[in-house]
């Protein structure tokens, strides 16, 4: 699941997120990002029990750390990390942090 965005925080991207199907990416206008309690916590919704990406969907609480100066998210109930790369310019939700 990927968006491309220069939005400095999860909340702010108003694009349309991109998730993976049968090894190639597609536009899902049903998945979105909303801030849970002033984007201590950020939502990702969308993907319902099932369909390929569900397991990203859920609560992301705010770490510490920073990556290229935004804000990085670790899935609450999940082992998914929620971030900007800046090499790709796209925010990720990968399985492992990587800065």
């Amino acid at each position: 699941v990927f968006i491309s965005s220069d939005a400095p925080s999860p909340d702010k991207i108003t694009g349309i997120w991109k998730v993976n199907i049968n090894s190639s990416f597609v536009s899902d206008r049903g998945v979105g990002m909303e801030c849970a309690t002033i984007c201590q916590t950020v939502r990702m919704f969308g993907q319902h029990e099932g369909l390929p990406h569900s397991d990203c969907m859920g609560e992301y609480k705010l770490l510490t750390a920073m990556n290229d100066n935004r804000p990085v998210y670790k899935q609450v109930h999940g082992s998914k990390f929620l971030y900007y790369s800046p090499l790709y310019q796209v925010a990720l939700l990968l399985p492992a942090y990587c800065c």
